[in-house]
């Protein structure tokens, strides 16, 4: 009996096994008559979907934008008026000489900037980063030129509300003195604004150059440029075994695998060396963070952090790359918007020097008028910028949106009235108020380590 069922379930089985393999035959010679939309095909590496690429998550807004936005627009509003004037052989209106006080934040973001230069310039000079240097000794010597701007041309504006109630030669010479020195601390300015743009428009050109002739290598290339070279992290692991860097508590918790087994093989059994290679480090990466940042963008290297070690798939990469590009295309189009304002800055700055009215004061002040719009529309992308990226608060809105509202009043008070002390009591006050504002703005959003250069500032 019991072999009588084994052998009726083998039949069963052997029966089951070749209908099994009879229709998946039918099914494969099927195929070949069905319509492309309905044939089973395994899905490559290419064809999977590759989910969107995460946002950056928002941080603290801080107000930079806010005080540059805000003199940008003072600028604008005091620039319209004198080609105005410059057309109708008109003065300036005292009450614009009021709204032009604004200039005395350059006080406060002066000694700020110098500061900030010359850690940047120690902080590049540890990582051997050549550019980091000169962009650092920039910011370090522009830092004094907005503070010595800033006094001169207020010194000025108030020697020329001054003039237009008393006289004396002595007074004439001083405020011709103090426009003159104030001036040229313009010009130096927009060449100081013009260094850091070049440097990064350079660089972004090879950059881009090297990824292009290089098809299929992009993602590999970012990586390599974002983790540095064998040279240059041998450079700074000597360093730190010198004692040239500072030995600080980091936080360790971005070192790669790479990263550790590269210092423990530099640190050769050395525990106490590999702690303080480990602290150290860092530094290091977020130099590396800087240089390809100048290279591509932020948004560039935030990218390639978030990939790490892993090897992105072809359609992936195809997505990142489509960033890197768009970044790098908009890098382009500031450094070379950045150049261009900065030479007709200096266009404005060389032709006013020299004009004393006519054409010359006509062409002097339109070209102020197009560098005051040009850098007031920079630097209001960079507040939509931070406006998107940051979690801005209804203190930040408030402030922003009344202080410019003011701004607005009172250059329309200098502008109609044109005489009396109206329109210099309105435009010193609101002066006033928008300096007290703003340098509160800046103060707050300096107290934030901020992760790269800022190389954008107008008096």
């Amino acid at each position: 009996m019991t072999n009588k069922l084994l052998c009726t379930i083998l039949v069963v089985r052997n029966s089951v096994s070749v209908r099994i393999t009879m229709v998946l035959e039918l099914v494969r010679k099927s195929q070949a008559y069905m319509p492309p939309l309905y044939r089973y095909k395994p899905l490559s590496q290419e064809e999977v979907p590759v989910p969107a690429i995460p946002k950056k998550p928002k941080e603290k807004w801080t107000s930079r934008e806010y005080a540059y936005a805000t003199t940008g627009f003072a600028n604008v509003g005091r620039f319209g008026a004198s080609l105005s004037n410059a057309i109708h052989g008109r003065p300036d209106s005292l009450g614009m000489q009021g709204v032009g006080m604004t200039v005395a934040l350059g006080m406060l973001t002066g000694p700020i900037t110098f500061v900030k230069g010359v850690k940047a310039y120690l902080k590049a000079k540890k990582l051997g980063d050549l550019w980091g240097k000169v962009i650092g000794m920039v910011n370090t010597i522009r830092g004094p030129n907005e503070t010595l701007g800033a006094l001169t041309f207020s010194t000025f504006r108030a020697l020329s509300i001054a003039g237009a109630y008393t006289s004396g030669k002595a007074l004439t010479v001083a405020t011709m003195v103090f426009n003159h020195f104030g001036t040229a601390t313009f010009g130096l300015g927009y060449i100081f604004l013009a260094i850091p743009s070049i440097i990064g428009l350079v660089k972004n050109g090879s950059f881009g150059k090297e990824l292009a002739a290089n098809p299929g290598k992009e993602i590999e290339i970012l990586k390599k440029e974002l983790r540095g070279s064998y040279e240059k992290r041998k450079a700074f692991v000597d360093r730190v075994k010198a004692g040239k860097v500072k030995d600080k508590d980091r936080d360790i918790s971005v070192l790669t695998r790479e990263d550790l087994s590269f210092l423990e093989r530099e640190a050769q059994g050395d525990t106490e060396l590999l702690k303080k290679l480990k602290n150290a480090y860092p530094l290091f990466k977020k130099g590396r963070e800087k240089v390809l940042a100048r290279k591509t963008g932020e948004e560039t290297v935030r990218l390639i952090k978030e990939l790490g070690e892993r090897t992105p798939g072809k359609a992936e990469a195809a997505v990142i790359l489509k960033q890197v590009k768009k970044e790098m295309a908009w890098s382009r189009f500031y450094h070379v918007a950045m150049l261009t304002f900065c030479i007709i800055g200096m266009t404005a700055v060389i032709t006013g020097s020299i004009a004393s009215g006519g054409t010359l004061g006509i062409i002097a002040s339109a070209a102020w008028l197009a560098t005051g719009i040009g850098m007031l529309g920079i630097d209001l992308h960079g507040l939509y910028k931070a406006w998107q990226a940051g979690n801005i608060d209804l203190k930040d809105k408030v402030s922003f949106v009344a202080m410019n509202a003011l701004l607005f009043l009172s250059m329309g008070a200098g502008i109609a009235l044109s005489g009396g002390l109206a329109p210099i009591i309105v435009g010193s006050i609101v002066s006033g108020i928008y300096v007290i504002i703003g340098g509160y703005s800046y103060l707050r959003w300096n107290q934030k380590e901020q992760t790269s250069d800022s190389t954008k500032h107008q008096f």
